[in-house]
């Protein structure tokens, strides 16, 4: 309940700033809603690169394969490398499964690596970005979006940077 109060605060909290052009908005309209709000600033400090440690031999056992789709609770318990989840709102509880791959399941899950580096757009789709955004957002508040940075090899742009970067750009 506190937590859906919080979130309520925030919603007014932007709702009175008006328009949010970049994050920075965001971070100031987040803090303006409780005095007790404490925004973290994303660094590449604070990024990190997950590895994932499900094995598929595990997964294509299990009976029914489950689908997160299908879920409507999720529940993970510390110290335990299973989770249980259920698939109607009138289960008592579902099926105990254990998804991690051998390293992990005996090891536990490893440390992820830092994010060593920004993620990069396209010249083209920073062109179509800033030309979209250049008549809705004044000038000095395109700073944000006009220090993206640029990819230095075309090619090495991954379909999912792609797929991101077009529903933004449908969305505005």
């Amino acid at each position: 309940m506190a937590a859906l109060m919080h979130f309520i605060t925030i919603e007014a909290s932007l709702k009175r700033k008006g328009r949010v052009y970049d994050f920075a908005d965001f971070v100031d309209a987040v803090q303006k809603a409780r005095r007790t709000s404490n925004v973290i600033q994303m660094t590449l400090k604070k990024m990190f690169v997950w590895r994932d440690g499900t094995s598929q031999y595990k997964l294509n056992k299990i009976i029914p394969r489950p689908y997160l789709s299908e879920m409507v609770q999720v529940t993970f318990s510390r110290g335990h490398n299973t989770l249980t989840y259920e698939t109607s709102f009138e289960e008592e509880s579902g099926p105990e499964i254990n998804i991690l791959n051998a390293h992990d399941h005996k090891d536990g899950i490893r440390k992820p690596k830092n994010q060593l580096q920004h993620k990069e757009i396209s010249s083209e789709r920073k062109r179509t970005l800033l030309n979209k955004l250049s008549p809705i957002i004044p000038p000095l508040r395109l700073l944000f979006w006009d220090t993206l940075p640029e990819i230095v090899n075309e090619e090495l742009l991954t379909d999912e940077q792609n797929v991101f970067f077009c529903s933004l750009i449908v969305f505005l």
